[in-house]
């Protein structure tokens, strides 16, 4: 089978799913549970969409697409004109942190390149540069869906994923951030010794600091929360607690498909021959990481590693095709159903994951036959 074959079949169970808005379905963020509007899971139909109907210039797909990009546009998406409204839970932001943002730039950048409408991607460069930066540490702050700003977003894949989607833009304001962004990698990138990439930001802030994200917004309540998440990671870089290296773990695939994102678009960039690079490709493809994905919560129940992992290769190992294979054969064996033609076969939040399919969009039209028992190595 080929992939693209499966893309336009999930593509095409995917408009039995649209509303008439234009809105895909929405889920609860996997394992966060944290109940969510429509704008996620439609950012990411929008680009499944996109592709097949790149791929068969069947007009059903622009039709699904364009209903989808008009509910990204519309006033209900961002509800005071500043941020996307992506999470319904009180308890935290609305706005997801940075990475909301980003997987809805990801999908009005897409459209702008696919359907030749500049709109799209100019909505997107308004809201990014919505985003305070800091230009000494190369770090976004978050902001929240009323403009307020939140303080620093300290999870990196979120961080490296606005940085990715930005550069999808075209904008040199944000495309100089996001070269800050790249040469403080050294600075804010923390890895075990394995290589595996740490799930917070590794980075020395001073007391002012710590004050400024204890009060951003002006919501006492919400600054005491984020800060006693900061105080459980800097005490989790004395004892490497668990929980964090168990997180680490599902999300590294996460991280390194958007490495691969930016090494797209800046393939000269000095970190690509670091060491710290090395280590976390080398982590990718090693046993160890292979064994320890393959139960993990925020693995395939949630991230497709299987995707993930054969971008990646397909970025930084050109030659890897047969490898990118496997990954992806094991990513459709343990999460595609062939029933429904969805990538649903998860124990929680299945419509999210069916909408995760778009990120085999950017692999090549790989085959993958029957023999489902092959494994990467």
């Amino acid at each position: 089978m080929e992939l693209y074959d499966l893309l336009v079949e999930g593509a095409s169970a995917g408009i039995e799913l649209q509303d008439e808005s234009g809105s895909m379905p929405s889920g609860n963020n996997g394992p966060w549970n944290d109940p969510e509007t429509p704008v996620r899971n439609t950012s990411h139909w929008l680009i499944t969409f996109l592709k097949a109907y790149n791929i068969t210039d069947d007009d059903q797909f622009h039709e699904a697409a364009v209903s989808a990009l008009e509910y990204l546009q519309s006033e209900e998406t961002r509800p005071q004109g500043k941020t996307f409204h992506h999470r319904k839970n009180p308890e935290k932001d609305f706005c997801n942190g940075l990475i909301g943002q980003a997987w809805a730039f990801e999908a009005l950048v897409t459209a702008t390149r696919e359907l030749g409408d500049p709109e799209p991607e100019s909505l997107a460069e308004t809201v990014f540069l919505q985003h305070p930066f800091d230009y000494e540490r190369g770090l976004w702050q978050t902001v929240e869906i009323t403009g307020e700003v939140l303080g620093y977003d300290m999870t990196f894949n979120h961080q490296l994923w606005f940085a990715a989607t930005g550069a999808m833009l075209s904008d040199e304001e944000i495309l100089e951030q996001v070269r800050i962004f790249l040469d403080n990698l050294e600075e804010n990138l923390r890895l075990y010794d394995s290589g595996l990439v740490y799930h917070k930001v590794w980075r020395d802030f001073s007391v002012s600091d710590h004050v400024r994200y204890l009060t951003g917004g002006n919501d006492l309540e919400f600054g005491l929360r984020r800060y006693r998440d900061i105080a459980r990671t800097l005490l989790s870089r004395n004892n490497y607690d668990e929980q964090i290296i168990y997180r680490s773990i599902g999300y590294h695939s996460f991280n390194t498909y958007a490495f691969a994102m930016l090494k797209e678009r800046f393939p000269d960039h000095d970190f690509w021959e670091s060491k710290k690079i090395g280590s976390i490709l080398k982590y990718s493809r090693s046993n160890e990481y292979h064994k320890a994905i393959q139960d993990n919560d925020y693995g395939y129940p949630y991230n497709p590693p299987g995707f993930e992992n054969a971008y990646t290769l397909s970025v930084f190992e050109p030659d890897s095709q047969t490898k990118q294979q496997k990954w992806v054969e094991e990513q459709v064996d343990r999460t595609f159903n062939f029933e429904s033609s969805l990538l649903e076969s998860v124990p929680t939040d299945a419509t999210t994951y069916a909408a995760r399919i778009y990120e085999a969009t950017r692999l090549p039209n790989l085959e993958f036959g029957p023999d489902h028992d092959a494994k990467p190595k």
